[in-house]
């Protein structure tokens, strides 16, 4: 089975299948396979925290949230800031730090999706603090408590987080796309 396995990572032909049937190579993103369709489904069915959270709680709805509670003019940035997860996953913080050839891929398509909805990089601070404060809201909201410190953490949103399902997190998620970037050819 071993060999099976490593057979088949040897022949792997080092793209993904997206939900609108586009060829993703993760390793050389192209701005035209850039789906908005593609990153909102994704978002909306990705649990954050890896799935340690008291109730379903997507990537979707926390970049929503994170939209929200910015002035108009980082709104954008904040509705895409993880769009790039949608293409390769998420990994937890303290494993993404022993994996740089990661965070590297994940720069490279966050380039490519800058580059498809018009967006300047850097991302801005603006929205980096408030992806900050939206942890400290989900640990609060989301979390068991921990007797475990998580690090210094601003004070939390006064917003409460629901947890949606996968379908309403695409729902808004792309509904907030439709008001901030207007409506686009999905596929």
């Amino acid at each position: 089975m071993e060999d099976l396995f490593k057979k088949n990572l040897q022949r792997s032909p080092g793209w993904i299948q997206t939900i609108t049937k586009k060829k993703f190579c993760p390793m050389d993103p192209k701005t035209e396979d850039i789906n908005i369709t593609d990153i909102a489904i994704s978002l909306s069915r990705q649990c954050r925290f890896t799935g340690h959270t008291h109730r379903f709680y997507s990537v979707a709805e926390h970049s929503v949230r994170v939209c929200w509670l910015l002035p108009q003019y980082y709104k954008k940035w904040g509705l895409m800031h993880d769009a790039a997860e949608a293409y390769i996953g998420d990994m937890a913080s303290p494993i993404k730090k022993l994996f740089p050839k990661f965070t590297e891929m994940e720069e490279k398509i966050q380039e490519k999706i800058a580059e498809r909805f018009g967006l300047n990089l850097p991302i801005p601070d603006e929205v980096a603090e408030l992806d900050l404060i939206m942890l400290a809201t989900e640990k609060r909201d989301m979390m068991d408590p921990s007797e475990h410190e998580w690090g210094p953490l601003p004070d939390p949103a006064s917003i409460t987080v629901e947890g949606w399902d996968w379908e309403e997190s695409y729902a808004i998620f792309m509904m907030e796309f439709d008001k901030l970037f207007g409506p686009v050819n999905y596929y």
